[in-house]
């Protein structure tokens, strides 16, 4: 519910990315406008209902996001697979910004730095 809101504010932040568990649509994250308590019904009464309405609201997350990066913040993916959420959920434009990896970890290994702990 936060980037919505903070980009419908004008309020845009200098870096963003997403750190939620989105690869797990039913365990992982909680659908927007839904207190937790609520969320935990639902996800126990209708697993279905509340994985569509989690897709949903990470196709809003990554469209902030795009509206982010349009507005000149650094935007990046952090490998929680919230673009591919969000692309399976219908937003065409999810991979509109790059993975942590791509943006700023490859370009070191051309500029011949590294090795890296996680390589």
């Amino acid at each position: 519910d936060v980037f919505p809101f903070l980009l419908h504010c004008g309020i845009i932040p200098d870096v963003v990315t997403d750190q939620t568990s989105a690869h797990d649509e039913l365990n992982g994250y909680v659908p927007n406008g839904m207190p937790y308590s609520d969320a935990l019904k639902l996800r126990s009464t209708n697993p279905e209902d509340y994985k569509r309405r989690s897709v949903s609201a990470m196709v809003e997350q990554v469209r902030a996001m795009v509206g982010f990066q349009e507005m000149g913040a650094v935007v990046f993916d952090y490998g929680n697979n919230i673009r591919g959420q969000a692309e399976a959920g219908g937003y065409r434009e999810a991979f509109a910004f790059p993975g942590f990896v791509p943006a700023f970890i490859r370009p070191q290994f051309c500029r011949g730095r590294g090795p890296f702990r996680w390589v």
